[in-house]
């Protein structure tokens, strides 16, 4: 849950090989709207949105990684997920996942994140 304000004020779960190869998804602010969101870097970075018009006060998300695919799933209820993004990331043993936060435009914003897990 966040109090997003400013353009690109951001929250969710990063997984990462390195600096050039990297995943990071959750709710990023786009023109007054919170856009459920993920971009994936292989060198060069691309980015899917899904605008959640009613800018709901929580949010539930899913990496999976299977093999060297990796699948980014929400959900608004916690309980029914949808696929957001399916992508290759290159087959590394470890990667390194964590939580992520960012204002890159603004001056920072309160945030809460609750339930982090990770499974192997």
């Amino acid at each position: 849950k966040g109090e997003y304000r400013d353009l690109y004020d951001q929250a969710g779960i990063m997984v990462r090989l390195n600096e050039s190869n990297w995943l990071k998804c959750g709710i990023e602010f786009v023109d007054g709207v919170q856009q459920i969101s993920a971009v994936v870097t292989r060198e060069y970075s691309d980015w899917s949105v899904v605008p959640m018009l009613n800018n709901p006060d929580t949010l539930w998300m899913r990496v999976i990684r299977r093999g060297a695919a990796i699948e980014v799933q929400y959900s608004l209820n916690g309980i029914e997920y949808r696929m957001l993004r399916l992508a290759y990331l290159t087959l590394v043993e470890t990667v390194n996942v964590g939580v992520m936060c960012a204002s890159p435009d603004g001056e920072g914003f309160p945030m809460r994140l609750e339930g982090f897990k990770i499974n192997s």
